[in-house]
C-alpha cells in the first residue's frame, strides 16, 4: 500500500455488528508484533526495510517527517530509524531505493528518489524528479530497477498528470521523465503497470499497461466496478502479476474489498472480484502480495486490520498475544517473507506495526500449547493429548532435520487424529477446527 492510512470519507461506515460472520474466531497464523512507535510504514521490501514517515500530532495539526526503518539483520523484528529531509516516503524497492515528496516552499512539493550508497544501506543521495506534487498524496510508484511513476497536480483545474521517470541505468540517479496520462498513480509493478484512479465524478479505478516491459507508452484501461449498486472504485496496490486491489463503494451497500484479476499476467484485460461477497460490513484492501493475498481493514466505529486469504477474512488482532491496549487498525502491505505492516492504536496514540511470522518450529510449539490448553480445561483426555503431542513432536524433529515432506506427513496424521476426535465427540467442532486450521497453516508454509 502506497498511501497515507487515512481513508476517504466515502469509505467510512459505522456498521460493525456483523463482523463475527466473516472473520474466524480462532486463527492459525502466528506472528511476533513489533511496535514501531510514531513511525508509520507505507511499504516494506524483501529485506524488511520499511518506508514511511514519523507522525507528530494528529488530525489537521499533524506534522510529518520522511523516515525509513532498517532491521538489524534481514527480516529481524528489531531495527533502527533514519530520517530524511522530506515530508513523505511512499515506496521502497528491494535495493533500498525510495520515492517520496519533499517541501519546496510552495503549496505543492517535489517528487524525489533516494538511492542508498550500497544495497539496503542507510546513507545515500536524493534526486529530484519533478515539481507540483500534492502534499496530500505520497509519491508511491517504484520498480525494482528504479523506474518511478509520480503524479503532478494542476491547482487551476484540479487534475492530475502521471509521469514515468526512467533511470539511465538500473538503480541510477539520473534519468528522464515522460508524461503518460491524466490520472493519479497509486502503485507500480516491476513490469511497469500502474494502478490508480481518475476523478469525475467520484473515484474511478484505472490500470495503465505499457506496450512492453517498462516502456513509457501504453494503454489506460478503466477497471469498472463489481456492478450492481457499486459506482466508485479505487485501486491501491498492484503485484508483479498485475493483480490490483482496493475498494468499491455505492449507495446503501457495504464498501467491498476488491481485487482485479488480469486475464493473463500483466494483461490490460481482466475481471473484478469481491474478497468477501457475503459481507455485511465495510471492508477495504490496501496492499496485495505475490500470492494474491490482500491486506486491509474493516471500517467501523473501530477499524480492525484484516488479511484476505483463500476466501477467508482474518482479523490480524487474533494472530499474536499482546496487552489489550493494542488494536491493529489497518494493514497496509506485506513482503515476500510474509511480514505485514500497518497502523495500530496504542491507548490514545497512533503507532506503526510490523508483524513477522514466527519460525515454523515455534508455530508447532504453539499448536502443542493449544492441545495443552484443551487438556488443562478437561476438554481432552490426557491420553488423547499424548497421541497428538507425539505427532507434533515428530513433525518438529523432522523440520529441524530439514525433512519437510516427513513433517507434512506427521501434520496430516495430526489432522486425521483431530478429525476422529471430533467425529467421536471427544472434541467439539470448534475445538477441533482451531487445531486443524493451525496444522493446515503449517503445511502451507512447509509446502511453499
Amino acid at each position: 500500500m502506497k498511501r497515507s492510512p487515512t481513508i476517504r470519507s466515502i469509505f467510512i461506515s459505522s456498521c460493525i455488528a456483523a463482523f463475527g460472520a466473516i472473520a474466524a474466531s480462532a486463527n492459525a497464523d502466528s506472528y511476533y508484533l513489533t511496535d514501531l512507535g510514531t513511525f508509520i510504514p507505507f511499504d516494506i521490501n524483501t529485506y524488511g526495510q520499511m518506508a514511511g514517515n514519523i507522525q507528530i500530532g494528529s488530525g489537521g495539526s499533524a506534522q510529518f517527517t520522511a523516515a525509513f526503518w532498517t532491521p538489524n539483520s534481514a527480516n529481524a523484528i528489531a531495527g533502527s530509524l533514519t530520517t530524511l529531509n522530506a515530508r513523505h516516503i511512499g515506496e521502497i524497492n528491494d535495493y533500498g531505493q525510495m520515492v517520496g515528496v519533499r517541501e519546496d516552499g510552495t503549496e505543492l512539493g517535489t517528487a524525489f528518489l533516494w538511492t542508498p550508497s550500497s544495497q539496503n544501506g542507510t546513507a545515500g543521495s536524493m534526486t529530484d524528479l519533478g515539481a507540483n506534487v500534492s502534499h496530500s498524496r505520497n509519491v508511491s510508484c517504484l520498480t525494482s530497477l528504479g523506474q518511478v511513476a509520480y503524479s503532478t497536480l494542476d491547482l487551476s483545474t484540479s487534475t492530475y498528470t502521471t509521469y514515468i521517470w526512467t533511470p539511465t541505468s538500473p538503480h541510477g540517479t539520473s534519468g528522464s521523465s515522460t508524461p503518460i496520462g491524466d490520472f493519479f498513480a497509486e502503485s507500480m509493478n516491476d513490469y511497469g503497470q500502474i494502478c490508480g484512479w481518475t476523478y469525475g465524478p467520484g473515484y474511478n479505478a484505472v490500470l495503465w499497461t505499457p506496450n512492453s516491459a517498462n516502456a513509457t507508452n501504453g494503454t489506460l484501461t478503466p477497471l469498472g466496478t463489481l456492478g450492481g449498486s457499486y459506482v466508485f472504485a479505487d485501486t491501491r496496490d498492484i503485484n508483479s502479476k498485475g493483480q490490483a486491489v482496493g475498494a468499491v463503494d455505492g449507495f446503501g451497500i457495504p464498501v467491498a474489498a476488491m481485487i482485479w484479476n488480469p486475464s493473463s499476467p500483466n494483461a490490460a484485460t481482466g475481471t473484478m472480484a469481491n474478497f468477501a461477497p457475503d459481507s455485511t460490513v465495510d471492508l477495504v484492501a490496501n496492499g496485495v502480495d505475490e500470492s494474491g493475498n490482500a491486506y486491509g481493514a474493516l471500517l467501523g466505529s473501530q477499524f480492525l486490520a484484516m488479511m484476505f486469504r483463500n476466501g477467508r477474512v482474518i482479523d490480524l488482532n487474533s494472530t499474536f498475544t499482546t496487552p489489550p491496549a493494542y488494536r491493529l487498525a489497518q494493514a497496509l502491505d506485506a513482503n515476500e517473507k510474509g511480514q505485514i505492516i500497518g497502523v495500530m492504536a496504542v491507548g490514545g496514540e497512533t503507532h506503526g506495526f510490523l508483524l513477522t511470522p514466527k519460525p515454523v518450529s515455534q508455530q508447532v510449539t504453539d499448536v502443542r500449547q493449544l492441545v495443552t490448553n484443551l487438556v488443562n480445561i478437561g476438554a481432552l483426555l490426557p491420553a488423547n493429548g499424548q497421541s497428538l503431542y507425539a505427532k507434533l513432536d515428530s513433525a518438529k524433529a523432522k523440520i529441524a532435520a530439514g525433512n519437510k515432506a516427513g513433517a507434512i506427513t506427521d501434520l496430516k496424521a495430526f489432522i486425521n487424529q483431530v478429525t476422529t476426535f471430533v467425529k467421536t465427540g471427544k472434541l467439539t467442532q470448534a475445538q477441533g477446527q482451531s487445531l486443524i486450521d493451525a496444522a493446515n497453516a503449517l503445511i502451507a508454509q512447509l509446502s511453499a
